[in-house]
């Protein structure tokens, strides 16, 4: 036997009947090892208890077997551009979108039909008017033509519904009693499927609202024959991805005829420093959906993205859908449709995108402090928020002063740290998107503008009018004057009279449009009145026989009408030299 034999062989015990020697003790003791290692991963998948943070509670993490499992769900839907991938050589090439040369942005839309459909969103907002003005503007601009918005806080203010309500495509709805009585009446109430949030405050609240004007929206959508309807709001943006002219309209018109839903995975923006004002035109980072990512990396990742966060994204993960308009349709939450006559075939976009801008200002986390009458507890923020970062945010911000609130902001929210941002780039997790602020840049520039151009003209407009008037009346009362004093002179040069007098009223005119800054063609025109005048003042002057009372009548008014009104001077200064051009032919006929 070999020296390692005996060493081995001496470990075992010896079995009394059959002295043999036998493993089954430290066999027992590896399956003991074995079963407590499975118990610890178990434990470490499953989420930990809780953890003081600073002076707050963190919520413990959401179970990521269970969040894998509803990814793997959503990535073996089928996918829109790999059914149309055998299609895109086929395609012409198509031109590449306006304003990314630094103009501005004009909106694309296109008249539906020829396989362009009708798209309309959905919405229930207490946003700034301003905000929801470039919402609409940059969603015009990717092809959705109506909007149904369910208007409450100062987004439901008289004059901001009357400003919507200008705009092409526009419905607003405000929670009267005729909406109050559609929701009392709606179906849902009767419904399982969204009962969990029925008569909870706050965050419950707000969802049964939305679910409750979705279905609202579905009316209107019938009604006004739409194709697709989505329900997205007004901090967030649809970004249609892989379609070559940038528009919604062409990826929804590109989904196969039987199938009923398509969703389009969010991306959640992410700012870069801690001062961001308008995250639409200042944030450009992207934290990327699992569903367009390789899942690997994602997992390895998950601690460094969530940044001590309960989950990955800080807000909701499951994206938004649009849903082809059919009857029996229904909302399924705020971020799905379904039906109540059939199952869905939905599909999802690998390239399309919403983009969600969330948490992106300090002002945004401060805002929930004290929110919806909840109590700073645990408890009451389980109670009024449905996600467990809003409960973090919502008691961090109740507990914390403006300063201590700023740490916190910079710890959990804000990305400054480059190399970490450079690393998550490479790997795919994070993206930089910068078409949809570009084309706002150019919406609101060109919105300057006009606002310029309107109130510029409506300057010249008041100076013209001004101008005009003090030359009307003035040559209106001289004029009368000097035709009295023809007419009693020799009732022949009563036509010189009027001829002089309408001349010089056409030649007050040009004066004041050239003084308000009127127009070339404006003086043009009145500039041949006043030759045709002249020239119609000429022939009745060689026919009268009368010109030296018309001299007198002339030289006697023309005084009071030099003082009248730079326009109205003008005109007796050529009565005056009608006149005096005549006078000699005049006294001969006098003698």
């Amino acid at each position: 036997m070999s020296a390692r034999g005996p060493l081995l062989s001496s470990r075992l015990p010896i079995n009394s009947a059959t002295g043999s020697r036998s493993g089954k003790p430290s066999q027992a003791v590896g399956v003991f090892l074995l079963a407590l290692a499975l118990f610890a991963l178990v434990l470490q998948l499953s989420g930990r208890e809780h953890e003081v943070v600073g002076t707050q509670l963190q919520f413990p993490r959401r179970d990521l077997m269970a969040q894998q499992q509803q990814q793997q769900m959503q990535l073996h839907q089928p996918k829109l551009e790999l059914s149309l991938a055998h299609l895109e050589s086929d395609k012409p090439k198509q031109p590449l979108p306006q304003g990314l040369g630094g103009q501005a942005w004009r909106p694309q839309l296109k008249p539906a039909g020829n396989g362009r459909p009708t798209v309309a969103f959905v919405v229930t907002t207490s946003d700034s008017l301003q905000q929801i003005r470039i919402w609409i503007s940059y969603h015009k601009s990717i092809g959705v033509s109506n909007f149904y918005i369910f208007a409450d806080g100062q987004a439901a203010r008289a004059d901001n519904v009357a400003a919507l309500r200008s705009l092409p495509g526009i419905t607003v709805v405000l929670r009267d009693a005729e909406l109050r009585r559609r929701h009392e009446n709606s179906r849902i109430w009767k419904e399982s499927w969204l009962s969990a949030f029925f008569h909870k405050p706050c965050n419950h609240e707000l969802f049964v609202l939305q679910s409750l004007n979705m279905e609202v929206g579905i009316e209107m959508a019938l009604q006004d024959k739409v194709d697709w309807l989505l329900h997205v709001d007004t901090d967030e943006l649809i970004f249609p991805s892989g379609s070559p002219a940038f528009s919604l309209q062409e990826v929804l018109g590109e989904v196969p005829a039987d199938v009923d839903t398509l969703v389009f995975p969010n991306y959640e923006s992410l700012p870069e420093r801690d001062d961001v004002e308008d995250p639409f035109l200042e944030v450009t980072l992207f934290k990327k959906n699992y569903a367009h990512v390789v899942s690997d990396l994602y997992f390895k990742s998950y601690g460094t993205v969530a940044r001590g966060n309960p989950n990955y994204f800080i807000t909701y993960g499951n994206g938004k859908s649009a849903a082809r308009v059919q009857q029996g349709m229904r909302p399924n939450g705020a971020h799905r449709w379904h039906s109540y006559v059939k199952t869905p075939k939905e599909w999802s976009s690998d390239q399309a995108a919403v983009l969600h801008f969330t948490y992106n200002r300090f002002s945004d986390l401060k805002s929930r402090r004290d929110r919806c009458d909840c109590a700073p507890t645990e408890e009451d923020a389980k109670r009024c928020f449905i996600l467990p970062f809003d409960r973090m945010a919502f008691l961090e911000a109740s507990l914390k002063n403006d300063t201590e609130l700023m740490g916190w902001f910079r710890q959990h929210l804000v990305w400054s740290d480059p190399a970490v941002v450079n690393d998550l780039l490479k790997k795919g997790l994070f993206t930089r998107v910068y078409e949809p602020q570009l084309m706002i840049r150019g919406f609101i520039a060109a919105e300057k503008a006009a606002e310029k151009e309107a109130a510029e003209t409506a300057r010249l407009k008041q100076q013209l009018e001004v101008a005009q008037a003090s030359a009307l009346q003035a040559t209106t009362a001289d004029g009368g004057a000097m035709q009295g004093a023809l007419e009693a002179a020799d009732p022949g040069a009563s036509s010189v009279g009027t001829a002089a007098t309408a001349q010089g009223f056409v030649q007050g005119q040009l004066v004041a449009e050239q003084v308000a800054g009127g127009s070339v063609q404006q003086q043009q025109q009145q500039q041949q009145q006043l030759a045709a005048l002249a020239n119609e003042g000429a022939v009745v002057q060689q026919s009268s026989t009368g010109m030296a009372a018309a001299q007198e009548a002339a030289a006697t008014t023309g005084n009071s009408l030099i003082g009248a009104s730079e326009g109205a001077a003008v005109g007796a200064d050529v009565v005056q030299q009608a006149a005096a051009s005549t006078g000699a032919g005049g006294a001969a006929g006098h003698a």
